[in-house]
C-alpha cells in the first residue's frame, strides 16, 4: 500500500469517525432542546410603605389588602439546583396572574405577610400572618396595589373585623413552578 493510499484510509476512517460523532451529538441536542426544561420553584417578595387591612362585613375571613408606596420591583429567587435571584419589575409580577392555564390565576399562592401594626407613631407592634390573595388591581399613579384576600387558619386574634393600618409590609409569596419564565431569566 503506498502513502496516498493510506493517507486516503485515514482520512476517510476519521471523516466517518467524526461525522458519526457529529451526528450523535446533534440527536443529542435536538431532544435535548426539544424537551422542557424541569419546572423551577419560584418564590417572589413584595414590599410596600404603607398598607391597610379592610375586612370584608359581607364575609367572614375575607379581607381587601391596598398597599400603598409599592416597590417597582418584586425579588424572585429558587430552590436548588439552580438557586437563580434577582428583580422582576412590578408590571412583569402582575403579569403571572394573567395566564388562566398557568401562573397564580392557575394555582393561588399562599402569602406570608410580615408588617408593624400602626396604633400611634411610637405604638407599633410586629404583625405576621398567611393570606391567600387573588385579583390584584395595580393602580399606577397612586402607587398602590389592591388584593382581595382570605386568611389562612393560625392565630388571627390580632386581625380587625374592620380595619388594620400598616407599615413596612412585605409579603412572601411561595412557590410558582415555571420551566423558564422570561421573567426571571433565560434558559
Amino acid at each position: 500500500m503506498t502513502n496516498f493510499t493510506k493517507t486516503i484510509i485515514k482520512f476517510i476512517f476519521l471523516f466517518s469517525l467524526a461525522y458519526t460523532t457529529m451526528s450523535y451529538a446533534n440527536e443529542t441536542t435536538n431532544q435535548t432542546c426539544a424537551s422542557k426544561p424541569a419546572p423551577t420553584s419560584y418564590l417572589f417578595i413584595q414590599t410596600a410603605d404603607s398598607g391597610t387591612l379592610q375586612a370584608n362585613p359581607a364575609k367572614l375571613g375575607d379581607y381587601t389588602l391596598t398597599l400603598k408606596k409599592i416597590s417597582p420591583f418584586v425579588i424572585y429567587f429558587s430552590d436548588e439546583p439552580k438557586r437563580v435571584s434577582g428583580l422582576m419589575p412590578l408590571e412583569k409580577f402582575l403579569d403571572l396572574w394573567n395566564s388562566k392555564n398557568s401562573g397564580f390565576a392557575k394555582s393561588l399562592p399562599n402569602v406570608g405577610v410580615n408588617a408593624f401594626k400602626m396604633h400611634s407613631m411610637f405604638n407599633r407592634k410586629d404583625v405576621d400572618f398567611v393570606i391567600v390573595p387573588k385579583d390584584p388591581k395595580y393602580n399606577a399613579a397612586n402607587n398602590t396595589i389592591t388584593y382581595k384576600v382570605t386568611i389562612l387558619p393560625g392565630d388571627i386574634k390580632a386581625l380587625p373585623l374592620t380595619t388594620l393600618k400598616f407599615s413596612n409590609i412585605a409579603l412572601f409569596f411561595d412557590n410558582f413552578m415555571a420551566p423558564c419564565p422570561s421573567c426571571c431569566y433565560t434558559c
